[in-house]
């Protein structure tokens, strides 16, 4: 668990869901290539009237497209998985202002705090002084 919380597990994860969206593209031009082949053999079926090799290509078809609907179940979770490190970074960066907000609060206060102390602490001695100055 603390591998994924890493950046390096992060990033091992982003490589992992890019190398199936690299095999979702090679599919994609593998179905392509086999919608033309249906296609042209369909034509060739009907005149030929091979109705078993038709039935062949379908279900080669209905492979294809089952291996597709696996492969969206994956493309919605790479979908989530960067809008879940989106929400991250930008979780981080919210944090990180709303420190720096409450940073500077603070030391404004800090500073408006210290001022008022060394103006009482300024007048006390200089009432002292002026005491000091009267009675001698």
């Amino acid at each position: 668990m603390s591998c994924l919380l890493s950046f390096d597990g992060i990033l091992y994860i982003i490589n992992y869901y890019t190398v199936i969206l690299y095999y979702i593209i090679i599919l994609y031009y593998i179905n392509l290539i086999f919608l033309y082949i249906t296609l042209y053999y369909i034509n060739t079926i009907l005149i030929l009237n091979h109705i078993i090799l038709y039935y062949i290509i379908i279900i080669l078809y209905c492979i294809v497209l089952s291996c597709y609907v696996i492969l969206y179940y994956y493309i919605i979770l790479y979908i989530i998985l960067l809008y879940t490190i989106l929400c991250y970074v930008v979780l981080l960066l919210l944090f990180y202002y709303i420190m720096l907000f409450l940073y500077y609060i603070v030391l404004y206060y800090m500073y408006y705090i210290m001022f008022y102390i060394y103006i009482y602490y300024f007048e006390k001695q200089l009432t002292i002084l002026l005491i000091y100055i009267s009675n001698t």
